[in-house]
C-alpha cells in the first residue's frame, strides 16, 4: 500500500506521539553519537500512513491524519485492510493502548483533549481538559470513562492489561506544587488510587507513552526542571512490580538534536522503546531500544526516517514490530508536516 501523504493543520507538544514544541533551549548541541551499529535495513512496503501505533493479538490500531487538519483512529485486523473506526476525530494522535477488560473483551483506551487557546499560526496550544475513553474493539463503540476522568486535571496515557488500567493525570492549571500523578484502577468500577507522583511532569503533553503488563509498568515522558522547563529530559521509566519507578534511559532536549524517548512496550519478557531525533537541523538518527527484562541486557536497532513510535505484540510473538515513522523526505518535525507511516520491521537484528 503506498504512503499517503498527510498534510497536517495541527501543531502537536511533546506527547506520547508528539512533536516538541517547547521553547527551544540555546544551550550548547548534545554532542554526536559515537556509537557502532548496524546500516539500517531496506525499509519494507509500508501498512499505511499513521501515528503512535499500538498492536496485540493480531490488531493494530493507529492515527491518521485527515485534511480537516485532525486525526481519526484506525484498526487493521489479520487479514483485513485498515479501515477507520467510526469515533470522533481528535485534535491530536490517539494515545491508544490495547489490552483485555476484566471478561476478557479486547478494548482500546485513550484520551481526548481540548485545546488551551490557539496558537498564532493557527495550530492548536498546548493540550488540556484530556479525559479517558473505553472502544469495544468487538462493537466498535467508544464511550467515556466518568469515573476516571476529573474536570480540573487531564488524564494521559492509560494503559490496560486484564481490566486494571494505569493512567497519568496532570493537574490544571498548572500550579506550584500541583504534581502529575500515576493512577490505578480497575476498569470495571471503584475509585481510582495513587501509585506514584511524577513531580517533574508539569503539562499533560509531557506524557510521551506507557504500557503495562503483569504488574509491570513503562512510562515515557518529558522531565523538566523547575528552574528552566525548556531544558528538561526524555526519559523512560520502569517498574519491574515491585512499586519502585527507575530511570533505565534518557535522551536530551536540545535545540539542534532533541533525542526524544516514548512509546514504552512490552513483550515476551522484553521492553522496548523509541529514540530519535525530532529537530530539523539534523538528519534522522532514529532507533528502536531493547530491554531483556529477565538479564537486563541492553540492545539497539537503527530504523530510517525520524521514529515516531514503536510497537510489539505480547500476545503473537513472532509477530515483527510495528513503527510510525516519517520517510525522511519532509520536514522532520513530522508531526506538524511530515508524512508518517506505519511499516514492520523483524524483532531481529539488535545489537
Amino acid at each position: 500500500m503506498r504512503p499517503v501523504a498527510c498534510a497536517l493543520a495541527t501543531a502537536l507538544l511533546a506527547a506520547a506521539c508528539g512533536g516538541g514544541s517547547r521553547p527551544a533551549p540555546t544551550g550548547p548541541r548534545p554532542a554526536a553519537s559515537t556509537r557502532s551499529s548496524p546500516a539500517p535495513a531496506r525499509r519494507p512496503a509500508p501498512v499505511s500512513e499513521g501515528f503512535h501505533v499500538v498492536q496485540r493479538d493480531g490488531v493494530a490500531l493507529w492515527s491518521r491524519a485527515t485534511a480537516g487538519g485532525r486525526y481519526a483512529l484506525v484498526v487493521r485486523r489479520v487479514a483485513r485492510r485498515p479501515h477507520v473506526v467510526p469515533v470522533p476525530p481528535a485534535l491530536w494522535p490517539f494515545d491508544a493502548d490495547l489490552g483485555e477488560d476484566a471478561r476478557g473483551r479486547p478494548t482500546a483506551l485513550y484520551s481526548r483533549c481540548r485545546a488551551a487557546g490557539r496558537q498564532r499560526s493557527g495550530y492548536p496550544g498546548t493540550r488540556r481538559a484530556c479525559d479517558l475513553y473505553a472502544l469495544d474493539l468487538t462493537t466498535e463503540l467508544e464511550r467515556r470513562l466518568g469515573r476516571l476522568s476529573t474536570g480540573d486535571a487531564s488524564e494521559r496515557s492509560p494503559a490496560l492489561d486484564r481490566g486494571t488500567v494505569v493512567f497519568v493525570r496532570v493537574p490544571e492549571p498548572e500550579r506550584p506544587g500541583g504534581a502529575a500523578r500515576l493512577m490505578r484502577a480497575r476498569l470495571a468500577g471503584g475509585q481510582p488510587r495513587t501509585i506514584a507522583r511524577l513531580p517533574a511532569v508539569t503539562i499533560a503533553d509531557d506524557v510521551l507513552g506507557a504500557d503495562f503488563d503483569r504488574g509491570r509498568l513503562a512510562l515515557a515522558v518529558y522531565r523538566a526542571p523547575s528552574v528552566d522547563p525548556a531544558h528538561g529530559e526524555w526519559v523512560v521509566l520502569l517498574d519491574r512490580g515491585d512499586g519502585r519507578l527507575r530511570e533505565i534511559d534518557a535522551g536530551g532536549a536540545g535545540e539542534e538534536h532533541a533525542d526524544r524517548r516514548s512509546s514504552p512496550t512490552f513483550a515476551a519478557g522484553t521492553l522496548y522503546w523509541a529514540a530519535a531525533n525530532d529537530e530539523p537541523a539534523g538528519p534522522p538518527d532514529a532507533r528502536v531500544h531493547r530491554l531483556d527484562l529477565r538479564t537486563g541486557a541492553k540492545a539497539e536497532r537503527p530504523v530510517e526516517g525520524y521514529l515516531l513510535s514503536v510497537a510489539a505484540d505480547p500476545v503473537r510473538r513472532a509477530a515483527a514490530l510495528l513503527v510510525s515513522a516519517d520517510d525522511g523526505a519532509h520536514d522532520p518535525s513530522v508531526e506538524w508536516y511530515g508524512t508518517a507511516i506505519v511499516r514492520a520491521i523483524p524483532r531481529a537484528g539488535f545489537s
